[in-house]
């Protein structure tokens, strides 16, 4: 229907998808955006915008965002670096948190070969295990997404 020009009943559709089935694709959310921006609804532009901006961390949606935020004389969209990290960080939460564990695994391998198998001092191995065990403990118990 979009690709036809039947804009407010695909949004229809596009809406139908969202709240009851609580999926969204990135191009259903910019084609949301773009049907509202058209209509005039600009708050309901953005909101989709960011629920974009959510799934993708593109930055270029935040420049659209600023951009229409500014012609209406909206606050509360601008964007810093630290806000993209933190975005990007939970993102990849699950990821960065298989990492770590995965991490702290080779770390504690690497000990027992050196501790058992080459009878050496095991020190900055353990070190090395015990600081990613640290970031993991706090990843996990103060950042929650």
């Amino acid at each position: 229907m979009f690709k036809e020009g039947k804009y407010t009943e695909s949004f229809d559709v596009y809406q139908n998808i969202l709240t009851e089935q609580k999926q969204a694709s990135p191009s259903m959310l910019l084609k949301m955006a773009y049907i509202k921006e058209g209509l005039g609804g600009f708050s309901d532009a953005l909101y989709y915008l960011n629920l974009y901006y959510l799934k993708t961390a593109d930055r270029k949606v935040l420049d659209k965002m600023e951009e229409m935020a500014e012609k209406k004389n909206v606050s509360g969209y601008t964007f810093n670096d630290f806000e993209f990290i933190q975005t990007l960080f939970y993102k990849y939460y699950h990821t960065i948190i298989l990492f770590l564990l995965a991490t702290s695994l080779l770390f504690l391998a690497g000990a027992y070969y050196l501790k058992f198998k080459k009878k050496s001092n095991p020190g900055l191995t353990a070190i090395g295990m015990v600081i990613t065990l640290g970031l993991l403990f706090y990843v996990l118990n103060f950042e929650s997404d």
